[in-house]
């Protein structure tokens, strides 16, 4: 979370894809970090094509304006994984980033 965007702009296109921790690694159940969608849409503009994943603090609130902002995948943890009923959870997101 703490790398810049301007240290991997140069390299962007070697890659097919690349994964922003949107939470200090280690640990799950943490708050996603709102710079995230700064970096998310610096990569975008730089870099139209590039496969962007995120991972970390991911939810029902964030999800779809972590999409807008360019992401391509979103890494879902301990918001699925730690519910009573994960599956119910799952469905509600993907509605939820369905919506236009």
């Amino acid at each position: 979370p703490k790398t810049r965007i301007t240290k991997i702009v140069k390299i962007l296109q070697n890659f097919d894809g690349i994964m922003l921790m949107s939470v200090e690694p280690g640990k799950e159940g943490q708050k996603f970090i709102l710079h995230t969608y700064k970096k998310i849409k610096e990569l975008r503009k730089n870099n139209k094509k590039i496969i962007i994943q995120i991972d970390g603090g991911i939810n029902y609130k964030n999800s779809k304006k972590i999409i807008e902002s360019g992401a391509n995948i979103l890494s879902i943890g301990s918001y699925i994984s730690s519910s009573k009923n994960p599956k119910e959870r799952y469905k509600k997101i993907i509605e939820k980033i369905s919506q236009n």
